[in-house]
């Protein structure tokens, strides 16, 4: 997010550009690896808490600012879909792991 701080700053592009480019060029970086994660409460947080965190950026809104999260995806014209996204993930992993015949499905379906 960092290195396309001149993404972010230009008032050439739209917010809903801005936001197709946090999904194609940060999201796969963030979801590295995330079909073998365990998604407890924290980690749902801090996911949600981190896509609010880019489009925030995006928008350019102060921390000190008191702006609803429903607010900010008003204005980005999105929907929370991270989370989503690594659920899916998550999902289509365990698809070829059920299909598959392999160690991991040994793992998970076999005899304790």
């Amino acid at each position: 997010m960092g290195s396309l701080e001149r993404l972010w700053r230009s008032q050439t592009l739209s917010n809903r550009l801005k936001a197709r480019l946090i999904q194609t060029l940060v999201w796969p970086i963030v979801t590295y690896g995330s079909e073998s994660w365990t998604l407890n409460f924290d980690l749902t947080r801090n996911i949600e808490a981190f896509e609010m965190q880019c489009y925030r950026k995006v928008l350019r809104i102060p921390h000190v600012d008191h702006v609803t999260s429903t607010e900010v995806l008003g204005r980005m014209g999105q929907e929370r879909m991270l989370l989503k996204r690594v659920k899916s993930r998550k999902m289509n992993y365990f698809g070829h792991v059920a299909r598959v015949q392999s160690l991991e499905h040994d793992i998970m379906f076999g005899p304790v």
